[in-house]
C-alpha cells in the first residue's frame, strides 16, 4: 500500500538544506578567525625580527657611551665626525698613526650605511638633527610627535607600493651625547632609531598558510555536507513517512471501526429485542448480559473510532459563540449517571470571573472535558470526584481556561505519569471492571495541544489524581450573536449514548433536534424501527454532517437556535450540501403550519418530497411516516396536522399523565425513564434562564417553544398548555421584555410550575418507574 505523501518535496528538504546552511556558515567564521590569526601572527613575527635588531643595535650603542667613545684608525669609510669638537675630535698614535672618535650616534650611522640586509634597515632620525641626512620622513615625524616620557616605541605595517613593517624606538640624550648637543640636556629627545622590514617575504609566506587553511575547510565543509546533511535528510524522510503511515492508520481505524459499529449495531438491537419477548427470567438475565457485553465492545470501538478521526483531523475546528457552563454542566450530566451507581459524590466549582459567553469550538470542549471526567469516574470505586474551572491568567485578547479534575482514586504511580497520556496505554492500577483501551487521556491531550493549552497530571498532596486540563478561547466579536443553546448536544459529541435499536437495514436518518429530550425519543424511536439514526443540535452541525455523509432521508425540527430548519431545506434541494437533493426530508414543529411563522402554505413546493408533523410525535406515526417517504407513499396526512394547539392556562389541568407519557414512548418504560432523566437534568438552566430580565423575544419564545415540545412527549399537559401560551403572546420580533410586559404573567406562571408541580410529579413518576423497572428485570435467584 503506498503512504501519501504529507509534505512537499520543499518541505523535506527544508530542514537538511538549513542544517547544510547552518554548517557552512559555521565553517565560515572559523575560516575568518583562523585567517585574522594568521595574518596576526605575521605581524608579530614582524615584531620580533626587529625587536631582535633594535636590541643589537641599543647594546652597542650603551656599550659605546659607557665606554665614553671608541677610537678606531682614520679611513675611508670611518671619517673624523665633524659635529665632535676639533680638540676632541682625533688623536695620535706613537707611531704617528690619527685614530678618530666614534661616539654612539656616530656608530650607528656607520653601522646603518654598511648594513648588508636586504630584507631590513635601520637609521637614526630625528626632528631637528644636525646631519640633514638624519631628517625624519612623514611617518617618522608622526611617530616622534606621539612620543611622551612614557610611550616611546612605535609599530605598523606600512601599506605603499612595496609594504614594510616600520618600527621606531625613541632616543634620550644621555651625558656622552651632550658633546655634540651642546644645547640638550640630559633627557631630552633627540630622535629615534627607525627600523624597517620588507613585509613580502612574511606576507606570501602567511598567504601561503591561509590557502592550505581554506582548502582544509573547504574539505571539512564538504564531508559535513555529505555526512550531516544526508543524514538529515535521511532521518526527515523517515519521520515524515513515519507520520504518513501514522495517518494511514488513523484513517484505516477510523473506516474500520465505522464499518464495525454496523454489525455491533444489530447484535445490541437484536438483543434488545429479544429481551422485550423474552418471559423466562434466566434467559433475559442473559440476554441482557449478552446487550451489555456488546454495549462494551461498541464502547470500545466508539473510543478507537473518535481518536482516530481526531488525529487525522477530519472535523474542522470550529470558532462560534457558545455558554461555557451549559458546556460544563453537559459534560457533568455525562458522567452523573456513573457517579450515582458507583456512589460517588459529584461536585463542581465555577469562578466567577469567567464570562458567560465565549468563543471556540465548544464539541472540542465536550469532548476533552469528558474523557478526563470519565476517566475519573473509571478509576475511583469510593468518595468524590470534583471539577474546579478558573481562568488561566488574565489576557485581554484571550480567555484561557483552567479546569482541575481531582479524585479519591487510587492514584497514578510515578512511572506511570507519562505513559498514560500515551495512544493505548493504561496506567498498572486496574480492576477487572474498568474496560477501555486506553484514548481518553490521549484523545484530550491531542485536542488540549490542538487549541492552545495542554493536559498535565499534577502533585497532589491528598489521596487521588489531579489532572490539569487548560483550553484557549476567545471573545465573541459581536456581542448581539446568538448563541446556541448551552444545553444541546450532537450524537458525536455530548449526548449519552441512547439504548441500542435494530440493525441500520432500513437506511440513515439525520436527526436535527435541538431539545435533548426530543433528540432522545427520535433517536430510541428511529433505532427501535431499524433506522441508523445520527442527530445534530444545531444547524452548523448538520450542514457538516450533511457534507460528511450521505443520508437516506433527513427529520429537521424548524425552530433550531441558529438557522430555520427550512433554511437547511433549501440548502439539500438546491444542492449545496454535496447530499442527493432528492432526499426525503420530515418536518417536525410545535405550531401548525397555518399558525407558523416560518411556514408558507405552499410548502411542498418550497421544498419537494417534504413532510410535516405536528409535536408531540407518537413512535407508531413517525415509523410509519418515515416508511412512507422512503417508499414514496404520498402525504395525506397534513390536513389532519394543521390544527391548533395553544392550551389555556388553568388551574385544572393535570400535572403529569403517565399513561400519556407511555404512549408517547412506545409503552417502553426504560425509554421513559431516561427521557424524564435528561428533562430533570435541564429543569434548573431553564428555571434560571426564565428569570433573567431583561429577556430578548427570541431567547423567551425559543425556551418556551423547548420547554412545551419536552411536555407533550413527557406527559405534562398544564406545562405544554402554558407554554403555548406563552409563546403564542411573545411576538416573532420584540425588544427585550422587561418586568411589567403583558407576557409577564404567564411566564411567571410557567415558571412556578416548572419548580413546583412539574420538579414533583417528574420525581415521583421517576422513582415509580425505576420501582417499577427493577422489579420487571431482575432475576429470581433459582433462575440463575
Amino acid at each position: 500500500m503506498r503512504i501519501p505523501p504529507s509534505t512537499s518535496h520543499w518541505s523535506s528538504l527544508r530542514i537538511p538544506l538549513l542544517l547544510i546552511l547552518l554548517w557552512w556558515l559555521l565553517l565560515f567564521l572559523l575560516l575568518m578567525w583562523t585567517q585574522r590569526r594568521e595574518d596576526a601572527y605575521t605581524e608579530e613575527l614582524a615584531r620580533l625580527q626587529l625587536e631582535t635588531l633594535y636590541s643589537s643595535i641599543a647594546d652597542m650603542r650603551d656599550w659605546n657611551a659607557e665606554n665614553g667613545g671608541v677610537f678606531v684608525r682614520e679611513n675611508p669609510e670611518s671619517p673624523a665626525n665633524p659635529w665632535i669638537p676639533e680638540e676632541r675630535r682625533a688623536l695620535y698614535t706613537a707611531d704617528g698613526q690619527r685614530l678618530v672618535k666614534i661616539n654612539p650616534a656616530y656608530m650607528v650611522r656607520l653601522i646603518s650605511e654598511n648594513f648588508r640586509s636586504t630584507m631590513a634597515g635601520f637609521r637614526i632620525a630625528g626632528l631637528h638633527p644636525k646631519r640633514p641626512g638624519n631628517r625624519a620622513d612623514a611617518w617618522e615625524e608622526a611617530a616622534l610627535k606621539s612620543f611622551d616620557d612614557q610611550h616611546g616605541e612605535r609599530f605598523e605595517l606600512v601599506r605603499s607600493k612595496a609594504p614594510q613593517f616600520r618600527a621606531l624606538a625613541a632616543l634620550h640624550a644621555k651625558k656622552s651625547c651632550l658633546e655634540c648637543h651642546e644645547d640638550a640636556a640630559e633627557g631630552d629627545l633627540l630622535g629615534g632609531i627607525s627600523l624597517t622590514l620588507d613585509a613580502a617575504p612574511l606576507s606570501l609566506a602567511g598567504e601561503a598558510r591561509k590557502k592550505d587553511a581554506a582548502r582544509a575547510f573547504g574539505l571539512i565543509g564538504l564531508v559535513g555536507t555529505l555526512g550531516i546533511g544526508g543524514a538529515t535528510w535521511q532521518l526527515n524522510r523517515k519521520r515524515e513517512k513515519a507520520e504518513a503511515a501514522n495517518r494511514l492508520k488513523s484513517a484505516f481505524l477510523a473506516n474500520m471501526t465505522h464499518d464495525m459499529r454496523t454489525p455491533l449495531t444489530g447484535m445490541l438491537g437484536m438483543a434488545e429485542l429479544l429481551a422485550r419477548e423474552e418471559e423466562k427470567p434466566r434467559r433475559r438475565y442473559l440476554l441482557e448480559n449478552l446487550r451489555d457485553a456488546a454495549s462494551s465492545l461498541l464502547d470500545v470501538v466508539d473510543g478507537v473510532m473518535r481518536y482516530s478521526l481526531l488525529e487525522a483531523d477530519r472535523r474542522p475546528v470550529l470558532d462560534k459563540p457558545f455558554h461555557p457552563a451549559g458546556e460544563i454542566e453537559a459534560c457533568l450530566a455525562a458522567v452523573r449517571p456513573a457517579c450515582e451507581s458507583r456512589g460517588l459524590k459529584l461536585e463542581c466549582r465555577i469562578s466567577p470571573d469567567i464570562p458567560s459567553v465565549l468563543s471556540g469550538d465548544a464539541f472540542r470542549l465536550r469532548q476533552a472535558l469528558g474523557n478526563v471526567l470519565g476517566n475519573a469516574v473509571k478509576f475511583t470505586e469510593r468518595g468524590s470526584i470534583s471539577l474546579r474551572v478558573s481562568r488561566a491568567d488574565e489576557n485581554g485578547d484571550a480567555c484561557p481556561l483552567r479546569f482541575e479534575v481531582r479524585d479519591t482514586g487510587p492514584g497514578v504511580p510515578l512511572c506511570d505519569r507519562e505513559r498514560i497520556f500515551e495512544s493505548f496505554e493504561q496506567g498498572t492500577r486496574r480492576t477487572q471492571c474498568e474496560r477501555g483501551v486506553g484514548l481518553g487521556l490521549a484523545s484530550a491531550r491531542l485536542i488540549a495541544r490542538a487549541a492552545g493549552g495542554d493536559l498535565t497530571l499534577e502533585e497532589s498532596s491528598e489521596q487521588g489524581s489531579l489532572f490539569v486540563l487548560t483550553l484557549n478561547f476567545g471573545f465573541p466579536s459581536d456581542a448581539g450573536t446568538d448563541v446556541p443553546s448551552c444545553r444541546s448536544r450532537s450524537e458525536e459529541g455530548g449526548m449519552p449514548p441512547a439504548a441500542p435499536g435494530l440493525p441500520a437495514r432500513k437506511g440513515e436518518v439525520l436527526v436535527v433536534e435541538d431539545t435533548p429530550v426530543s433528540a432522545l425519543f427520535l433517536h430510541e424511536t428511529l433505532s427501535g424501527a431499524g433506522y441508523s439514526a445520527h442527530t445534530a443540535n444545531n444547524g452548523a452541525d448538520a450542514l457538516f454532517l450533511l457534507r460528511s455523509r450521505r443520508f437516506d432521508a433527513v427529520i429537521l425540527d424548524l425552530g433550531l437556535p441558529d438557522m430555520d430548519g427550512l433554511d437547511i431545506a433549501r440548502s439539500i434541494r438546491d444542492g449545496r450540501t454535496g447530499t442527493d437533493a432528492r432526499t426525503p426530508i420530515l418536518l417536525l414543529s410545535a405550531l401548525p403550519l397555518s399558525g407558523n411563522a416560518r411556514c408558507s402554505p405552499d410548502i411542498s413546493r418550497e421544498a419537494e418530497n417534504c413532510r410535516f408533523l405536528l409535536k408531540p410525535v407518537r413512535m407508531a406515526q413517525l415509523a410509519e411516516t418515515l416508511d412512507d417517504m422512503l417508499a414514496g407513499v404520498p402525504d395525506v396526512s397534513r390536513s389532519a396536522h394543521d390544527s391548533g394547539d395553544a392550551g389555556s392556562c388553568g388551574e385544572d389541568i393535570p400535572v403529569f399523565i403517565r399513561q400519556d407519557a407511555l404512549d408517547a414512548a412506545g409503552g417502553s418504560v426504560s425509554l421513559l425513564q431516561r427521557m424524564i432523566d435528561a428533562f430533570l437534568e435541564e429543569i434548573p438552566s431553564l428555571s434560571d434562564m426564565l428569570k433573567q430580565c431583561p429577556l430578548s423575544a427570541p431567547e423567551l419564545r425559543r425556551t418556551a417553544h423547548s420547554l412545551k415540545n419536552s411536555a407533550g412527549l413527557l406527559g405534562l399537559p398544564r406545562l405544554r398548555a402554558i407554554c403555548a401560551a406563552l409563546e403564542s403572546a411573545v411576538p416573532p420580533e420584540n425588544p427585550p421584555l422587561q418586568e411589567n410586559s403583558p407576557a409577564d404573567r404567564p411566564r411567571s406562571i410557567m415558571d412556578e410550575t416548572l419548580r413546583a408541580d412539574a420538579v414533583r410529579e417528574l420525581s415521583q413518576a421517576l422513582a415509580a418507574l425505576r420501582r417499577e423497572q427493577e422489579k420487571n428485570h431482575a432475576p429470581s435467584a433459582g433462575d440463575r
